[in-house]
């Protein structure tokens, strides 16, 4: 098995273990912290979409386990930047942690959110930001998948 595939099964897992987490991580959370851990986990949020690129930009290079150089994962490189660079510019640019944690703070203020975990509330409210037309149905299918109910049935899926 290549060393791509071995790495993309480990973070697979890592995800389904990180997703149980997450689950709990709702705006009943949220509004438990003090305002400092809201805007500490708001600049962990952003830095861990910045660190998401290095990591995949990383596999361009990786052959037979090994960093190499070469003209194609050169390229790879360059075209996984090009294409998150227009994804982080049109989402992150102008996101700063306070305001993050204030919108975030807002957005779980009505009840009907409060089991939308955080970094699914985050990618609502970043379209949301950018005026994208089918948010409302985003938001609509968030609030459904966060039935307590659904919610359950994951748990029972992902924590063991």
């Amino acid at each position: 098995m290549n060393m791509r595939l071995r790495v993309m099964i480990l973070l697979l897992g890592i995800s389904f273990s990180n997703y149980s987490v997450a689950l709990e991580r709702n705006g009943t959370w949220w509004l438990s912290n003090a305002q400092s851990s809201q805007i500490a986990f708001a600049q962990g949020f952003i830095d861990g979409v910045l660190a998401g690129f290095s990591v995949s930009s990383t596999y361009c290079f990786m052959v037979d386990g090994k960093i190499a150089e070469s003209p194609e994962a050169t390229r790879c490189s360059r075209d996984d930047f090009n294409e998150y660079s227009v994804g982080y510019n049109r989402y992150y640019s102008n996101v700063n942690p306070l305001g993050l944690s204030n919108i975030l703070t807002g957005f779980y203020q009505d009840k009907a959110n409060l089991n939308i975990p955080v970094g699914d509330a985050i990618r609502y409210l970043l379209m949301v930001s950018n005026n994208e037309p089918h948010s409302q149905k985003v938001l609509d299918n968030l609030r459904l998948h966060s039935d307590p109910e659904y919610l359950d049935y994951i748990r029972k899926i992902f924590i063991k």
